[in-house]
């Protein structure tokens, strides 16, 4: 059973900085970029924000705990051209993610679905992204985070997950597919 670990971050706003100023740098943006800007996409919520101005009143304001449906969130960066007579927005995507309620039980979020585009892999995005989604959660009042991985990964995720407070709880054959799966659980 893993003991409750609170992790490097407490504080949301302060976690919130940090983590914007470690994706600034994975992303190579600058301070004076203002025709780019990171945003948060919430699909389902219809909430969109940039991430670089965002609080934690913008992901706490936008949960509704009467419904614990699906929270599909997209990270992209937003290029905007300016131009005399147009504007134009061309958006990346960077990464995305799934937080779901587990049903029968509001106190655990699973996290499922995390990739980070091609492109974006390798600048240590995947364990910021982890960073953030494990803010999100503590922010809407989570108690547990939980995931799973298949040994088909490399041991990729598995090495994100222990660098970053999380631990094994089990693992098993999926009948359906013969993959090995991993469960992780992370104390929030």
């Amino acid at each position: 059973m893993p003991m409750h670990n609170n992790g490097p971050y407490i504080d949301f706003e302060a976690a919130l900085k940090k983590i914007k100023g470690e994706l600034k740098k994975c992303l190579d943006l600058k301070d004076d970029d203002t025709y780019k800007q990171v945003r948060l996409i919430a699909y389902g919520k219809q909430f969109t924000c940039d991430l670089f101005d965002a609080n934690a009143n913008d992901f706490i304001l936008h949960h509704d705990k009467s419904t614990p449906e699906p929270i599909n969130y997209m990270l992209e960066i937003c290029h905007k051209r300016e131009d005399p007579d147009y504007i134009t927005t061309d958006n990346t995507s960077v990464s995305g993610f799934r937080l779901i309620e587990l049903p029968g039980c509001c106190g655990v979020v699973v996290s499922t679905g995390a990739y980070v585009d091609p492109r974006f892999r390798n600048k240590g995005i995947g364990t910021i992204l982890n960073k953030l989604r494990v803010e999100i959660a503590r922010a809407r009042g989570y108690t547990v985070m939980i995931c799973t991985i298949n040994d088909r990964d490399d041991g990729r995720m598995e090495r994100l997950l222990r660098r970053n407070w999380w631990e094994e709880v089990f693992s098993f054959i999926n009948k359906r597919t013969d993959n090995t799966v991993t469960m992780y659980s992370i104390f929030l």
